[in-house]
């Protein structure tokens, strides 16, 4: 399965989103894919119409997005090997069984930001993503976290030019 790690800017959002974002940048320091600041669960097809699941703010909540065109100088893409566990399908379950559910205000800056909890109901972007592989505690870590989450797992690699070849 194909996991997605933002890395493009977050200019179109707003000063209190901006502040976020930075602050999760700042929590981040230390690890090495920082610049990681929103994780995407690929789900099917090819970086130009891609069918992708997380959690988003801007979105509402968990849901999952068809016929998307990922840029690629925004993303990388790490291939995480099967298991029972953990796989596009059983992603996707969990993504179905799931849509709607809230965004998790308190979780995003928690998870850099120690101390705040988060919200047992609803769910961040690599929160989401996390469970749906099954990781025990995603609201423990940022995204850059969860990426380095999913590279130490057994023949996982990053795939981000093999993934993106054909685009221009």
């Amino acid at each position: 399965m194909i996991v997605l790690g933002y890395i493009g800017k977050h200019k179109c959002d707003g000063f209190r989103r901006w502040v976020g974002w930075a602050l999760i940048r700042l929590g981040q320091i230390g690890y090495t894919w920082r610049r990681v600041t929103h994780t995407e669960i690929l789900l099917a097809g090819p970086w130009d119409a891609a069918t992708i699941a997380s959690a988003s703010l801007l979105d509402g909540g968990v849901r999952t997005k068809t016929g998307v065109r990922l840029n690629p100088a925004h993303w990388v893409a790490i291939d995480v090997p099967d298991t029972k566990m953990r796989s596009a399908p059983v992603s996707a379950k969990w993504f179905e069984l799931h849509d709607g559910k809230p965004y998790d205000k308190r979780g995003a800056p928690g998870s850099v930001l120690y101390g705040l909890g988060h919200d047992a109901n609803g769910y961040f972007c690599n929160e989401a993503c996390g469970a749906s592989m099954h990781q025990i505690d995603p609201h423990k870590s940022p995204p850059a976290g969860f990426i380095g989450w999913c590279l130490s797992l057994d023949g996982a690699r990053d795939v981000t030019a093999e993934f993106f070849k054909n685009a221009n």
